[in-house]
């Protein structure tokens, strides 16, 4: 089969600096990346967005080799109105050239969920950037029809969703209630493989997500099913933040990542067979 592009996620690669993780992806054959350009409201870590001479550092890695940005991170929405602080890290973003900027939202209050989510979706489109919904059972978007209706209820076209594989079945999804949103509303699609064992809270479920994931075809969640209800060749970024390797650099951990999601997406059906697997999914 012909193998999607692959996008190498900064989480997947947590100690490395942002250059680090653009050269570790090129030696490995990806051909874009994630990282995180925005700061969290009142993180007091510096952000990227924040750095002008890493920024420089990033732009001149990304030109030497030809990687690009293909999403800037996440904007934390529990709290502050997003536009009130983000303006500057979208700017950034959009001029390393991001495509999308991932909403990861925790604000319980459903109608200023909406409007936040509206007012990013609308600073986003001033820099031409779309804006996907990462839902998660530990935030305030817990399931992938919960991330459909905000995006439907804010009716803005830069607004989509960003599916991580994870999410999908730690939310209770399934590969068929993924098939049922409009493909041109899937922005993101995130691999990644996980231990049998659900995590029993959320806080667990978070700790998972951020640190605990395996890579594909080393784990048990439903891959086939997730990657056959994605439109043909869909891009698919790779978030494998793997405690187990956190001894190895950031060189020999990004070949491993691309070495075994390559033989595993070389496993997968024909097309043909994927997209009679895909239509099975329909309702």
């Amino acid at each position: 089969m012909s193998l999607p592009e692959l996008s190498l996620g900064w989480l997947s690669l947590p100690d490395a600096s942002p250059t680090e993780l653009i050269y570790a992806a090129a030696d490995a054959g990806f051909a874009s990346v994630s990282l995180r350009v925005a700061p969290s409201p009142g993180d007091a870590a510096s952000a990227l967005s924040a750095q002008p001479q890493g920024v420089r550092e990033v732009r001149a890695a990304l030109a030497a080799t030809g990687v690009r940005l293909a999403e800037m991170g996440s904007i934390r929405m529990h709290g502050p109105v997003p536009s009130s602080w983000c303006l500057p890290s979208l700017d950034v973003g959009a001029s390393l050239g991001a495509e999308t900027v991932i909403a990861l939202i925790y604000e319980s209050h459903s109608q200023k969920r909406l409007d936040d989510f509206c007012d990013l979706c609308h600073a986003a489109g001033q820099f031409g950037l779309r804006v996907a919904i990462e839902f998660a059972a530990f935030t305030s978007v817990p399931t992938v029809e919960a991330a459909y209706a905000l995006v439907t209820a804010c009716a803005m076209s830069n607004a989509g969703l960003v599916v991580d594989a994870l999410h999908l079945e730690r939310s209770g999804g399934t590969a068929a209630a993924l098939a049922n949103i409009p493909a041109e509303r899937v922005f993101l699609a995130q691999l990644c493989d996980a231990r049998v064992k659900r995590p029993s809270d959320a806080e667990g479920l978070r700790l998972e997500a951020r640190t605990d994931r395996l890579d594909p075809g080393f784990g048990v969640l439903p891959l086939v099913d997730f990657v056959s209800a994605l439109p043909d060749s869909f891009p698919l970024e790779l978030e494998v933040p793997c405690m187990l390797a956190a001894p190895i650099s950031a060189g020999v951990r990004a070949q491993q990542i691309a070495k075994r999601t390559r033989h595993f997406l070389s496993l997968l059906p024909p097309l043909d067979e994927q997209s009679s697997i895909a239509l099975s999914l329909q309702p």
